[in-house]
């Protein structure tokens, strides 16, 4: 389908890019623009920069650059439809698309969600209003969950029924290929629902839409924990339970608290954490951090203090790291968990573990020291090679540095052995991302005139009035130069519908790079000028150069007449006034 230019023209008009990107990223204003880390590849110093009067953003780490809608399609993993309803929601513009999108991955997405919308509404219901949800009411309760914090987070019971669910879509007329896909029923029994007698725990994402389940056993009858399976709409790996609830405390705190269970999530938000999430029961991911690093800097993780725990505290401390999130832990007591220390012991006893965390080298040392005896040389040793991991995802060589002087430190024994050690190590650094830039282009004289003609589009009429596309040679010039022109006959002002016109590549990279920078600010009006006249006196010498040697050889034709050589010397005597004039 194609959206008409001018509702992406009224919806650009209306987002502010800065508000757009800085719910994804910690933006700060300097020189003119807002600066902040790109969400697109791990960078220790800020290089991706928003420019609000053009409502751009790029990057000069990994020149990714463009418009609202571009940024969303990016850091949303959308395509341009879905990019664009998403962004006229925002803006308040109304999309009349029912008799012109025909795109089937956007319908089927949009009906996904209105399905999982309406299901976790009847969990909800039942869980509220029915008798068979008597024992997961009891569960809730025994728990130490309130009202309130089960209404926040829209709990639900799935009930014992195997076919109330289906007949429940049936009547709603759902396709059985449509129920098939979605998630909510068995692979093997096509009409057997995936939840019975389980307590709910809808899933959000971050844009507050129910995406998924998390549903609890309340028998003995199955898994104590089953999510939803990846469909459309929910990939397990990269989502976070509570992400949408912690949203706004976690803008606001720039910092999280990584959990390891739905009901720890519960309570750390009724104990007043509400910038706490979980992994879904799955080990922690690259995707959840990255996540998670869109709009905090540090974090504090919360595992339970089991051997299962500090193994999978180890882990995300190092995958946090490698991402440049600076994280401490909050150590619990054995077999305690968050929830239950709220229930049995009181909020306060919660604060208290809460507001001493240690930082995650101690966290590391104290485990490494538990598990092995370091009297002996062997022990010293495995301690050391436990910690390494760390030391190699830290991003900060000095940091880094004084990890390893504070490690040879405790263990009483020379740096330089420590070092020699960690250059040695065989095991592969965690990867970083390799950013690759589009092949460079030579910026000729022209595509200089056409790059600062669309950053100021008010002089390019200077352009457009003296030369036309037979005038130029450089085949990205004449892109840049149809693009603008496209742009203004169809009256579309924004920044957004030229990078449309121009697609993606190099071309469209390297013109948000330079309308991101300074380049074109100063006398831009004379820039444009000179370049014009530069480009007419190249081609009007070429042609002169063209003629006088047509003269030279005049009369080696056959058909030469005195007519044509008159007609000659008459246009090279037309350029050489030309040329003087654009001289002077």
């Amino acid at each position: 389908m194609r959206i008409p230019e001018s509702k992406i023209e009224e919806i650009n008009d209306k987002v502010n890019i800065v508000d757009l990107v800085s719910e994804y990223v910690s933006l700060k204003p300097k020189g003119g623009r807002y600066w902040g880390l790109c969400p697109f590849h791990n960078e220790k110093t800020p290089s991706f920069s928003v420019t609000l009067d053009k409502n751009i953003y790029y990057c000069f780490g990994c020149h990714k650059g463009g418009g609202a809608i571009n940024f969303l399609m990016e850091i949303e993993k959308l395509d341009f439809i879905d990019s664009v309803k998403m962004l006229a929601k925002k803006a308040g513009v109304t999309l009349d698309l029912s008799e012109n999108d025909n795109s089937e991955y956007s319908g089927k997405r949009d009906a996904m969600l209105e399905l999982y919308k309406r299901v976790s509404g009847s969990f909800r219901y039942i869980l509220e209003n029915s008798e068979s949800a008597g024992q997961a009411r009891e569960y809730i309760a025994a728990r130490g969950i309130n009202q309130e914090t089960s209404e926040k987070f829209e709990l639900g019971f799935a009930p014992y029924d195997f076919n109330w669910l289906f007949n429940f879509l049936k009547k709603k007329n759902y396709s059985l290929e449509f129920l098939g896909e979605s998630g909510l029923f068995s692979k093997n029994k096509k009409n057997f629902p995936l939840f019975i007698n389980r307590l709910i725990f809808p899933v959000f994402s971050v844009r507050n839409e129910v995406i998924g389940f998390s549903g609890r056993e309340l028998g003995n009858r199955g898994p104590k924990y089953i999510n939803t399976p990846e469909t459309l709409i929910f990939h397990k790996g990269s989502q976070l339970y509570g992400i949408s609830q912690a949203l706004s405390d976690m803008r606001k705190k720039k910092q999280f608290i990584l959990c390891e269970g739905n009901i720890d999530v519960l309570a750390l938000h009724q104990s007043g954490y509400t910038n706490a999430v979980a992994p879904l029961g799955t080990a922690f991911t690259s995707e959840q951090a990255k996540l998670l690093k869109r709009y905090a800097d540090s974090g504090i993780i919360v595992f339970d203090g089991d051997e299962a725990g500090i193994k999978a505290t180890s882990k995300a401390i190092i995958i946090c790291e490698s991402f440049g999130i600076e994280v401490s832990v909050a150590e619990l007591p054995q077999g305690r968990d968050p929830a239950d220390i709220m229930q049995k012991d009181g909020v306060e006893s919660l604060h208290k573990i809460l507001k001493y965390p240690i930082t995650s080298f101690e966290y590391l040392y104290k485990c490494a020291i538990r598990a092995y005896d370091v009297r002996s040389p062997e022990g010293m040793e495995k301690v050391v090679r436990e910690i390494f991991p760390y030391i190699t995802s830290i991003r900060s060589d000095v940091k880094r540095d004084v990890c390893l002087s504070r490690l040879a430190e405790k263990l009483g024994i020379g740096k330089e052995s420590i070092l020699s050690d960690f250059l040695r190590q065989k095991k592969a650094p965690v990867r970083r991302d390799v950013v690759k830039k589009d092949e460079a282009i030579k910026i000729s004289d022209e595509l200089y005139l056409m790059l600062a003609g669309a950053a100021n589009r008010d002089y390019f009429n200077i352009i457009s009035s003296s030369l036309g596309i037979d005038d130029l040679k450089d085949k990205n010039a004449v892109l840049l130069f149809s693009a603008v022109m496209g742009c203004e006959e169809a009256g579309e002002e924004t920044v957004e519908s030229l990078l449309m016109r121009i697609g993606e590549g190099p071309l469209k990279s390297l013109l948000v790079e330079k309308l991101s920078s300074s380049q074109f600010l100063i006398n831009p009006e004379d820039v444009i000028r000179d370049s014009v006249k530069t480009i007419m006196l190249r081609n009007m010498m070429e042609n002169r150069a063209r003629i006088e040697s047509d003269i030279r050889n005049f009369g080696l034709s056959a058909t030469s007449s005195e007519e044509d050589l008159k007609g000659l010397i008459s246009e090279k005597l037309s350029l050489d006034k030309k040329i003087e004039e654009l001289k002077r």
